[in-house]
């Protein structure tokens, strides 16, 4: 899975081949094809893997907030720093021939971001409940926007040959945000 994700990073999810995957860990092609009998249950692996690893870093970020307004930093914050760890994740995410090629690999990133934006959903709520944000817009909809800003800071991240922090920028923001939902 690591060297999938390597070499996504490096050549691009869509050029990656089973040939290449193959050369870096050290197996023939074939022995490839014994583990993921298609390309497509090679990324399918790479994508649970992916989600399993989202989820443990959402679980622990959540463990270690101590009220409404750190948890939904520490959710953002969780995204971000796998992001940041994992810089394949927007071109796979955002690889138009993965996702038309793989329906599985795109409910599988689809359930993941519906699983975070549920936890989202759920902070937020306490910090409405609490006072902390404005109770008059929809948490859903703050989701949506949360997410959203992620989304876009990790694109300008990618397109900027990740000349800045993802994680203090994306956190920049969510303040500016948060800031605004507030008034």
């Amino acid at each position: 899975m690591a060297a999938v994700l390597r070499l996504a990073d490096e050549i691009g999810p869509d050029r990656l081949s089973t040939t290449d995957v193959a050369r870096a860990i050290g197996l023939s092609q074939p022995a490839i094809f014994r583990h993921f009998p298609t390309k497509n249950e090679l990324w399918l692996a790479v994508a649970e893997d992916i989600a399993e690893q989202l989820k443990a870093a959402w679980t622990a970020a959540e463990t270690l907030a101590t009220g409404p307004n750190d948890r939904l930093k520490a959710l953002i914050e969780a995204q971000l720093s796998a992001i940041a760890h994992t810089p394949a994740l927007p071109s796979i995410l955002f690889s138009r021939e993965l996702q038309v090629e793989n329906p599985g690999l795109r409910n599988v990133f689809r359930e993941i971001l519906g699983a975070y934006q549920g936890r989202l959903v759920s902070a937020i709520r306490d910090q409405q409940a609490s006072g902390d944000l404005q109770g008059d817009e929809s948490p859903e909809d703050i989701a949506i926007l949360l997410t959203s800003l992620v989304q876009g800071v990790a694109i300008r991240w990618t397109l900027g040959a990740r000349g800045f922090s993802l994680v203090d920028e994306g956190v920049r923001l969510l303040d500016v945000q948060v800031g605004l939902l507030r008034r």
